[in-house]
């Protein structure tokens, strides 16, 4: 997708697993025909790169094409350091050396320019699920700016 010359484009870390293989959030139907989700995995080592994209369009195409289910996960910052083009090793805080780095905030900022800011929505027990369009609507009475930006 063509960008505006004049807009930076949006810089965000994926970040290939090597350990766990896999990672995210699965979702299975329990015995009792509820909704269970299960966070496998938790980040040990994967190989971090600073990708870009156009505009949240060109973003959406990523999610929806591009990305490796459970293989790719995303961090919307992006690292303190100079980054290669072929990446750098991702692993926990204990095991940092020279040449790598961990997902902390001793080694991620926000990137200058445009970002992604990601958030979930998890309605309260016994309250009513909000739609897509009444849960922006409150959160754009809640912070009128983000009316202004494109969202997902």
């Amino acid at each position: 997708m063509a960008r505006d010359r004049n807009t930076p484009p949006i810089r965000y870390t994926r970040i290939e697993l090597i350990n766990p293989e896999t990672g995210g959030k699965h979702y299975r139907w329990g015995a009792d025909d509820e909704l269970v989700k299960e966070t496998v995995g938790w980040l040990i080592a994967g190989q971090a790169f600073v990708d870009e994209a156009a505009g949240m369009a060109d973003f959406a195409t990523v999610l929806n094409t591009e990305l490796r289910a459970g293989r790719d996960v995303l961090t919307y910052g992006v690292p303190t350091i100079d980054m290669p083009e072929d990446g750098v090793p991702l692993v926990t805080k204990d095991n940092v050396t020279p040449g790598s780095i961990a997902r902390s905030e001793d080694h991620f900022t926000w990137p200058d320019g445009p970002a992604i800011l990601s958030a979930d929505y998890d309605p309260r027990d016994g309250n009513a699920v909000l739609s897509r369009d009444e849960l922006w609507r409150q959160v754009v009475t809640a912070v009128p700016g983000y009316a202004d930006h494109d969202v997902l």
